[in-house]
Formats: structure tokens, C-alpha cells, sequence
């Protein structure tokens, strides 16, 4: 079983490595206070917490607004995710490698929007071309991330 403050520490804790010493770790988040608690035991006096309610309207306005699309997104693509479902995943690994394919599909394939074909990848600048379906599942799982031009 995973506890909620293991889990967290788990997302902020590599932050360390990429953040310089001296610049502030910035975090919007919901109100949950174990955020700052955790925030504060691993970056002090660095680590500022932005709060912002959940319940405020969920609009590009939102701060919260990339996160809560994304979710929303895997719920919508991932049956696993869907609320009110009898699909589940019954083993961690089962959701990871199915979060894994929907995480290349929806960066690689997929278009931003309903309305363009380019892909989150190609806006980047990470690769020149969405990639067929067929190609994602097609790569060797030791060398595909380099094929993709995401090594």
C-alpha cells in the first residue's frame, strides 16, 4: 500500500536534482496541506506553495488547469481511469505500461487539439512528425525512446 506522503515525496524529491541550490521551488497545488509540510522538510525556506482551490472553475484561467486537463484526458483514453467503471487494473505494472502507451500516443500521435494534426513532440521540437500508432508499438522497448528522438 502507498501512503499519500510517500507518494508525494516520491514527485518532489527529484526536484533536487534539477533545481539549482538558490532558486525557489515553486509549487501550485490544491490546498492539501501535506504539500507544504513536504515541500518545507525538503527545500525550507525555498520552497514556496501556491494554493488555489479545486472547487474554483476549471478553465485555462485556473492555474490548475494543465494538471486537471491531463487527468481528465487520461481518464477519457484509459478505461482504467474512467469513474463509474468496472474496468481496473488489478497490478501497479498493468496501469503503468498501459499509462505508458497513452503517454507516447497522446505526446507522438495524437494532435494537440481536435483541430490540428500536430503533436505535442512535434511542438516541442522534439521530433519533426507525429507518428503512426502502428510505429509506437512497433519499437523495441530498449532502443525506442531513442528512435523517437527522446534520448
Amino acid at each position: 500500500p502507498s501512503s499519500p506522503a510517500r507518494v508525494v515525496r516520491q514527485v518532489l524529491k527529484p526536484l533536487e536534482t534539477v533545481v539549482s541550490h538558490e532558486d525557489p521551488v515553486v509549487l501550485d497545488s490544491d490546498r492539501k496541506p501535506l504539500y507544504s509540510y513536504l515541500g518545507r522538510s525538503l527545500f525550507g525556506r525555498r520552497f514556496l506553495w501556491r494554493m488555489h482551490s479545486a472547487s474554483a472553475r476549471r478553465d485555462r484561467s485556473n492555474p490548475l488547469f494543465p494538471i486537471n486537463h491531463t487527468n481528465a484526458r487520461l481518464r477519457h483514453f484509459l478505461s482504467r481511469l474512467r469513474r463509474r467503471s468496472w474496468c481496473v487494473s488489478k497490478r501497479r505494472e498493468a496501469l503503468a505500461a498501459h499509462l505508458a502507451i497513452a503517454t507516447l500516443w497522446m505526446n507522438y500521435s495524437r494532435g494537440i487539439t481536435n483541430r490540428t494534426s500536430t503533436t505535442l513532440a512535434q511542438a516541442l521540437g522534439i521530433t519533426s512528425r507525429a507518428y503512426r500508432v502502428e510505429e509506437l508499438l512497433s519499437f523495441r522497448q530498449d532502443w525506442g525512446a531513442r528512435s523517437l528522438g527522446m534520448a
